[in-house]
């Protein structure tokens, strides 16, 4: 299994129904233009991987699967992949991702507990020198629309976010959670 590392500075905006709807048909992004995902999150029963600013997924998309490590670090995250032949964790020794866990973060794959899953439906297009990403995902009874911006730097993202705000009256608020973070706190009210 191979890994790579990449760096993704991004921006996002949740909307609601009519928001998702108005850019959608703005953009002209019809119902095939949205791929399927789901996303299987892990983590220690204590939380280890959480506590350090980080999340464990297994994405599903296509017949592929890709086990993430994403690290939250100033400006952005720092995200880990590995190509998976399914959407079972391997044993450490199977996977240099968890091997990383296992020596830098004392963290054994044997550890490591299914916490749910959240599906997503995902069209992404170029856009402004980045990649715009509409996002309608369902979780325990929820539906949650979302807009993504992926850029250069922070400034780029910013500022092409705050364009789009601008140009369809978008209702402005802070940077939203993680839709995993969304998840859990949605499971916390169940």
């Amino acid at each position: 299994m191979t890994t790579h590392e990449e760096f993704e500075i991004e921006a996002k905006q949740l909307l609601t129904t009519d928001e998702f709807t108005k850019l959608c048909n703005h953009f002209k992004l019809k119902k095939e233009d949205f791929q399927s995902q789901h996303n299987h999150y892990f983590d220690t029963g204590s939380f280890q991987i959480k506590e350090r600013n980080a999340v464990l997924r297994i994405r599903e998309k296509l017949g592929s699967y890709v086990l993430t490590l994403k690290i939250k670090e100033k400006g952005g995250s720092l995200e880990r992949h590995e190509t998976l032949h399914t959407n079972v964790l391997p044993q450490s020794d199977q996977s240099q991702l968890l091997t990383w866990l296992k020596e830098q973060w004392s963290i054994e794959s044997a550890q490591l507990i299914h916490l749910g899953s959240l599906e997503t439906n995902r069209a992404s297009f170029p856009y402004e020198g980045g990649t715009l990403f509409f996002d309608y995902s369902r979780y325990l009874g929820m539906d949650d629309y979302e807009l993504e911006f992926e850029g250069t730097s922070k400034q780029h993202v910013d500022s092409v976010m705050n364009t789009i705000q601008s140009s369809f009256n978008l209702s402005i608020a802070d940077e939203p959670d993680p839709k995993v973070k969304r998840f859990f706190k949605r499971k916390e009210k169940l």
